[in-house]
């Protein structure tokens, strides 16, 4: 559907408000000195990876939320991502396979899985480095097995599955095996 391996973006790049891909978007190893945002962008493949993004190096934010959504596999493993991963109110699905995949990820800020996030199919977020929170407030996780998988994670500050004002659910294990929390949980 859409394959830009290697591409070199000085700015942002925009995969949103309307933006429809029936199809893999492959992204892989590209450096994007600005933001890389799909808000409200739908992104289809069912049953394989729709948005692949393996070692993409974003110097600003990475903005997947309000009304972002995606049938099959998001991939951001090995990612490097200046600002926040940020996915407020974004909807994943893929079956029972993994719906989210950021394996060996480095943030520098929060990873907001939160806002009515939801996710159908397993989180993993194996052997990240998190410099800021892990926000999974009002996040649903929905997965045979293991929903969240933070196993050999670091996270710089708190991880947040619920708090007085904002309900978690998780029907699978959330896995945090091995893993640094540097703040509150």
């Amino acid at each position: 559907c859409l394959v830009a391996f290697n591409i070199e973006v000085f700015q942002d790049v925009f995969l949103r408000n309307g933006f429809v891909a029936k199809g893999q978007v492959s992204v892989n190893s590209a450096k994007i000195g600005g933001q890389f945002s799909c808000i409200g962008g739908q992104f289809e493949h069912e049953g394989e990876k729709c948005l692949y993004l393996q070692r993409i190096d974003v110097s600003h934010s990475v903005i997947l939320r309000d009304g972002f959504f995606a049938k099959g596999q998001v991939n951001f493993s090995g990612a490097k991502i200046g600002g926040q991963f940020d996915c407020n109110g974004a909807q994943f699905e893929h079956n029972s396979e993994k719906c989210l995949v950021a394996v060996n990820i480095e943030g520098s800020q929060t990873v907001a899985l939160s806002g009515g996030f939801v996710a159908k199919g397993q989180v993993n977020f194996n052997s990240a480095k998190i410099g800021g929170q892990f926000d999974c407030n009002s996040g649903r996780f929905f997965a045979e097995g293991i929903s969240i998988n933070l196993w050999k994670s670091k996270i710089d500050k708190d991880l947040f599955l619920s708090s007085l004002s904002h309900e978690f659910y998780s029907n699978g294990v959330v896995i945090m095996t091995d893993s640094r929390i540097d703040g509150n949980v």
